[in-house]
C-alpha cells in the first residue's frame, strides 16, 4: 500500500463529486438534476477506481481496480450528455426509451476489463512504473477494442458540445452565460482525457480526467447558485419565428391575425399594427389568398410589385379553443421564376437554332447524297480499267464514295442522337424485329424475358441493329448470335454475343474509338455515343477464338417488366 500527493487529490475529487451527488438528488423529481446526481455518482466512482489502483501495489489488485475505472469513465460520458439533453432541451430528437441504447458500448467494454485476462481485447499487456507524485502507476498497452470505446465516447462528447454550443448561439441574455460556463466545464475534463489517452504511456498512466471532471461539476454548481442554472430557460422558438427567411403569418379560428414575422411584414407591406384585424382585409392587395383561407386551395403564387411569392396554408391546432387556426407561409420565388423564365427563353432560342441547323444540313446532306448517287452510279457504268494501276485507282475511288455515303448517313443519325423524347420501349420486341437481319446459316435467338421495357429514345434500336451488323461483318465463321438479360448490382446488363472468331484483349478498348477499324470505323463509336446520353455503358467482355460478347449497363431505374397479367 502506499499513499502520495495525487491519492490525496484523488480523496478531495471523491468528496466533492459525492457532494455533489447529494445535491442533485435532493432535487430528484426535476430530471435534469437527477441526471446531475448520477453523473457527480459515477464521476465518484470513477475517482474511486483510480484511487484504489494507486493506493495498492500489486499488480493483481492494480488491475481489480481498473476494472472500477472502466465503470466509472464509461458511464461519466453518458450521463454527461443525458443531462446536456435534458439541460438544453435537446432532447426531443431522442426518445427517452432509446436512451438505454446509449449504454450499449459502455457496458460491452466494462464487461470486457472485467474478463480481459481471458481474451485480452481491452488491454494486452500491463506493467508497474515508478513516478513522482503517484507513486506506483500502472501503465497497460491498449488492445484492439480500445479504439471502438475511444471513438464512442468521444462521440458521445462531441454530440454534448455541439448542443452547447447551438444554445449559446441562439440563447439569449442570463442563459447563454449559464452555458459558457458549462462549455468551459465541460472542456477541462475531454482535454485531460485527450492528453490521457494518446500521451498515456508518456504521463506515467496517470489519469487525471476524474480530478478535473470534479472542476467541471463545481462548475456546473457555480452555475446552479449563482446563473439559476435549471430555472430558466428562454423561448428559442420565438427566436426562429422572428429569424425565419420565409413570412410566417399566424391566423386563428376566425382568421384573425394574431403574429406575423419581420419577414412576413417586408413581403406584405403591412406592420405588427394589423394584429387582431381580418386576415383578407388587411391583404386585400392579394386577393387571391382567399382561396387558401377558406381551404379551397393549401397553395398558390402570387405576383405582387414585381415580385413573385410562394403561399401555403397549413392548419394549426388550437389547444385552448378546440377550434384550428391557420399558418401561413410566405417564401419569396422572384429569383427561381426569373431562372425558369430565362432558361425557357434560352430553351426555345436554342430550339429555334437547332431547327434552322437541322434544315440547313438536312438540304446541304441532301444534296451531297444526290451528287454521290451520281457519282456511284457512274462506277456502275464504266467497267474497271485493265490496267492494275488505274484498277487500284479506280476502285479505291468508288469505295472512297461510298464511304463518303455512309458518313452522310451516319451525321444523319448522330444529329438525332439525344434530341429525341425518351420513351418506354419494348426491348423484347426491338431486338426480334433488328433480328430479321440475320440470315444465311447464322442462328438468331432472343433470349430476353417478354414485356421488358426499356427507357430510351428510339436510337436503341440502332444501337442493336449496328451491334448484329458488327457481329455478321467482323465475327467470321459463326452459328449463333445471342440477345440475352443478366442482373447487376446497380440495374441489368443487355448483352449481345456470337461465337465467332472474337476480339483480341489488346484492342477491346480500342475498338470503341472513332475511326479504328474497317469500314468507318463509326459503328461501335455511335453505340458508345448513344449509350452515354441515355446514362448507359458498354464493354467487351469476350474471349479471343470464343465469340464476341458487348454488355449494355441499363441504370435500374431505366428498366422494368410488365407482369403477364397487364
Amino acid at each position: 500500500m502506499q499513499v502520495s500527493l495525487y491519492i490525496l487529490i484523488l480523496l478531495i475529487t471523491i468528496c466533492i463529486s459525492l457532494s455533489l451527488a447529494i445535491y442533485g438528488f435532493r432535487r430528484y423529481s426535476e430530471p435534469e438534476m437527477a441526471a446531475f446526481g448520477y453523473l457527480m455518482t459515477f464521476i465518484a466512482v470513477w475517482a474511486i477506481g483510480t484511487a484504489g489502483e494507486f493506493f495498492f501495489s500489486g499488480i493483481g489488485m492494480k488491475l481489480f481496480w481498473t476494472i472500477i475505472i472502466y465503470t466509472g469513465n464509461q458511464t461519466s460520458p453518458v450521463l454527461f450528455l443525458i443531462f446536456i439533453l435534458l439541460l438544453t432541451r435537446s432532447g426531443t430528437w431522442f426518445p427517452q426509451k432509446c436512451i438505454p441504447v446509449l449504454f450499449f458500448i459502455p457496458a460491452i467494454t466494462i464487461f470486457l476489463a472485467g474478463t480481459n485476462e481471458l481474451h485480452h481485447l481491452l488491454w494486452t499487456s500491463a506493467r508497474i512504473v515508478e513516478t513522482t507524485i503517484a507513486g506506483q502507476s500502472l501503465v497497460i498497452e491498449h488492445g484492439p477494442w480500445f479504439p471502438v470505446e475511444v471513438v464512442y465516447i468521444y462521440l458521445i462528447l462531441a454530440v454534448s458540445l455541439i448542443c452547447i454550443i447551438r444554445v449559446i448561439l441562439s440563447g439569449p441574455g442570463i442563459f447563454n452565460r449559464q452555458m459558457v460556463i458549462i462549455l468551459i466545464a465541460s472542456l477541462i475534463p475531454i482535454i485531460g482525457n485527450i492528453l490521457y489517452t494518446n500521451f498515456g504511456p508518456a504521463l506515467s498512466g496517470i489519469d487525471t480526467t476524474p480530478v478535473l471532471f470534479s472542476f467541471t461539476g463545481i462548475f456546473c454548481g457555480y452555475a446552479i447558485s449563482r446563473h439559476n442554472l435549471l430555472e430558466i430557460f428562454p423561448a428559442a422558438y420565438e427566436q426562429i419565428f422572428r429569424n425565419l427567411q420565409e413570412g410566417v403569418i399566424v391566423l386563428d379560428h376566425k382568421n384573425r391575425i394574431i403574429s406575423l414575422n419581420p419577414a412576413a411584414c417586408k413581403f406584405t407591406k403591412l406592420s405588427e399594427s394589423v394584429i387582431g384585424e381580418d386576415a383578407i382585409s388587411a391583404l386585400h392587395s392579394w386577393p387571391d389568398i382567399g382561396l387558401l383561407l377558406t381551404g379551397s386551395q393549401q397553395d398558390i403564387e402570387i405576383e405582387a410589385d414585381f415580385q413573385w411569392f410562394h403561399i401555403r396554408s397549413n392548419s394549426m391546432p388550437s389547444g385552448h379553443s378546440g377550434k384550428d387556426g391557420r399558418l401561413i407561409i410566405i417564401q419569396d420565388i422572384t429569383i427561381r421564376k426569373n431562372l425558369m423564365r430565362d432558361l425557357e427563353k434560352s430553351s426555345a432560342d436554342i430550339q429555334r437554332t437547332n431547327v434552322k441547323l437541322s434544315l440547313m444540313s438536312g438540304v446541304i446532306r441532301h444534296d451531297i447524297v444526290n451528287e454521290l448517287t451520281i457519282i456511284l452510279s457512274a462506277f456502275n457504268l464504266i467497267d474497271p480499267p485493265h490496267d492494275p494501276i488505274e484498277k487500284d485507282l479506280w476502285s479505291g475511288s468508288k469505295e472512297a464514295a461510298q464511304n463518303i455515303l455512309k458518313l452522310v448517313r451516319f451525321t444523319r443519325e448522330y444529329e438525332e442522337m439525344g434530341l429525341k423524347k425518351p420513351e418506354w420501349i419494348d426491348l423484347w420486341e426491338a431486338v426480334d424485329n433488328e433480328g430479321v437481319m440475320v440470315t444465311g446459316d447464322i442462328r438468331f435467338e432472343n433470349l430476353i424475358p417478354r414485356k421488358t421495357m426499356i427507357y430510351s429514345d428510339s436510337l436503341i434500336r440502332t444501337v442493336i441493329r449496328n451491334l448484329i451488323d458488327n457481329a455478321i461483318r467482323h465475327g467470321g465463321i459463326m452459328h449463333v448470335i445471342r440477345f440475352s438479360m443478366e442482373k447487376s448490382e446497380s440495374g441489368e446488363i443487355l448483352i449481345c454475343e456470337d461465337d465467332g472468331k472474337g476480339i483480341k484483349d489488346t484492342e477491346k478498348q480500342s475498338i470503341f474509338r472513332r475511326g479504328y477499324g474497317e469500314n468507318t470505323g463509326m459503328g461501335l463509336y455511335f453505340i458508345r455515343e448513344i449509350l452515354s446520353v441515355g446514362e448507359m455503358g458498354i464493354t467487351e467482355t469476350g474471349k479471343k477464338g470464343c465469340g464476341a460478347r458487348f454488355e449494355i449497363t441499363i441504370p435500374e431505374d431505366l428498366i422494368r417488366r410488365i407482369p403477364d397479367h397487364q
